[in-house]
């Protein structure tokens, strides 16, 4: 791993952003993404590492909302974290499988392999960081929170 200090920020919203609709909508998923991107400090990431997390939460959302709608990718400060937000409007994650979201090969999807979201959780780790999920009928967000580096 290469760990750099990055702006995340900057990082989200120059070519990998462009990256990322790309290969979206080349999906035939009709929805769009929305950014709302604070600037905020700079920390250490393997971007390679950050870009498969950021894939992989955003390739969840866009397949789990019916057309026309808009995911929301975040950034934003919280105390001494940067905070991270991948929101969409799809029907939420049931209370059941909640708890085994993460686990390796544990899937919902015909064709899903569940390794999408154990990669997002061991990418998380490695970089001393942590994921939340709020979910509901209106949808669900995932927070990744990563610690500031003095």
């Amino acid at each position: 791993m290469k760990y750099l200090m990055r702006w995340l920020r900057d990082y989200l919203t120059n070519a990998f952003l462009y990256y990322i609709e790309k290969r979206m909508f080349c999906s035939s998923i009709d929805n769009y993404i929305n950014l709302k991107l604070k600037k905020i400090f700079m920390f250490l990431m393997d971007e390679k590492e950050i870009r498969q997390l950021i894939i992989n939460l955003v390739r969840n959302g866009l397949e789990a909302m019916t057309s026309g709608k808009f995911l929301t990718i975040s950034t934003y400060i919280d105390n001494d974290e940067v905070v991270l937000t991948v929101q969409d409007r799809g029907n939420g994650i049931p209370a059941e499988i909640l708890d085994k979201i993460g686990t390796p090969f544990f899937t919902t999807k015909d064709n899903g392999t569940g390794l999408g979201l154990a990669t997002c959780y061991s990418i998380a780790n490695r970089h001393n960081a942590s994921i939340k999920i709020d979910t509901g009928t209106e949808g669900t967000t995932f927070h990744v929170r990563f610690r500031k580096v003095v």
